[in-house]
């Protein structure tokens, strides 16, 4: 029997060996670059990173949050409908305490 090649091909790398009678005479792997693969190989995303996963993965609590400041705030912005302003941001308070993500 002669010498086989075998390949293993992912979506990510290729594995390949070489076989003769039965023993693997040698073998390796091939990675192919991508993002994913090299922040996995950093292993210490930068700062700007962290920011940008952190938005992404809050951005429904950041708005809601925002929301009701800028409600909030208009009861002082406009004092003769103060109580309206104020119960539309106890009840985004309500809303931003209660959300849950999934």
């Amino acid at each position: 029997m002669g010498r086989i090649l075998g390949l293993d091909i992912g979506t990510n790398s290729i594995g390949w060996a070489i076989v003769n009678e039965n023993r693997i005479e040698n073998m390796g792997t091939y990675v192919f670059p991508n993002e994913k693969n090299l922040i996995v190989k950093n292993n210490k995303p930068n700062l700007i990173q962290k920011l940008f996963f952190f938005i992404k993965s809050n951005l429904q609590s950041i708005v809601l949050i925002s929301i009701t400041s800028i409600m909030f705030l208009f009861s002082f912005i406009f004092p003769l409908n103060w109580q309206f302003w104020i119960n539309l941001s106890i009840g985004s308070l309500i809303a931003t305490l209660t959300f849950n993500k999934k």
